[in-house]
């Protein structure tokens, strides 16, 4: 009800599926890492520049100095091998050599201290090959595809084969050189505890308290509701934390989502 039908926001087609559409939206944050980032315009100006100058003015000068113009037709193409294989190798040093799986879960708590968990995993592969993967004997283990570019590089794509038997196992996973390839479970989670509140409606105001049952540190709680929400910070298992949220507030004028007004909130709280 707080974060209003997938289906009735998006108005989906009946043959599209709610769940695939929202893995997903995790696929680009999963790819969201240092590893993955571009190279810095700046850095490439500045490699680009020294190329330039050595294999015009300064390949042309020495050649000249000692009388070897005709050699040319060997040092430019011994520059550019040079270079090449610069840039490679900073761009290896920039992305690293290690194998990434980048994580994120949703847990959904229910009734009788019942959750169920999706984990949405991406992995980065330094060098093109395959991977297994194996995960819970308890998971539901699918592939995860972009909804709106089937054609997408990061789905998982290829010769891709799901084991779902005493052990959940992701078989012949190809993932590109400095690349990453997304995939996603879903488990059942008993005993997880639950968030209980004492909360009243006081003059517009909705107050009262958030406590947190379960045997986890929930850290950077917040509350949402409608437009509005409160941060509450680290919660302890069974440590509590007062909830005061105006429910007269209006919105900003440019009727931003609550999503977007709690990054900027967060970022002007940094610079200030």
């Amino acid at each position: 009800t707080l974060l209003q039908s997938r289906e009735d926001y998006y108005n989906l087609p009946s043959d599209m599926s709610e769940r695939s559409l929202l893995a997903s939206n995790f696929i680009y944050p999963l790819s969201n890492i240092q590893s993955m980032e571009l190279p810095s315009v700046k850095w490439l100006a500045v490699i680009l520049g020294i190329y330039i100058v050595l294999i015009g003015p300064v390949n042309y000068f020495l050649l000249k100095r000692k009388n070897r113009l005709h050699l040319a037709w060997l040092s430019i193409p011994a520059i550019t091998l040079l270079f090449s294989a610069a840039a490679f190798g900073s761009g290896y040093l920039m992305r690293g050599n290690n194998i990434l799986i980048n994580k994120i879960g949703i847990i959904e708590i229910q009734s009788d201290e019942y959750a169920t968990l999706s984990s949405y995993m991406g992995l980065f592969s330094p060098s093109q090959t395959s991977y297994q993967v194996e995960v819970p004997a308890d998971s539901l283990l699918s592939p995860m595809m972009d909804e709106y570019n089937i054609t997408s590089s990061t789905a998982t794509i290829g010769e891709t084969k799901l084991v779902q038997s005493d052990q959940a196992i992701l078989e012949g996973l190809n993932v590109n050189q400095w690349s990453m390839q997304s995939f996603m479970t879903e488990q059942a989670w008993h005993n997880l505890g639950s968030i209980e509140g004492e909360l009243v409606i006081n003059n517009s105001r909705l107050v009262g308290k958030i406590t947190n049952q379960t045997s986890r540190i929930l850290k950077d709680t917040t509350i949402i509701l409608a437009n509005n929400y409160q941060r509450l910070g680290d919660l302890a298992p069974g440590q509590s934390a007062n909830l005061d949220i105006d429910l007269a507030t209006s919105v900003d004028q440019m009727n931003l989502p609550v999503f977007y007004r709690m990054y900027d909130d967060e970022e002007e709280a940094k610079t200030s």
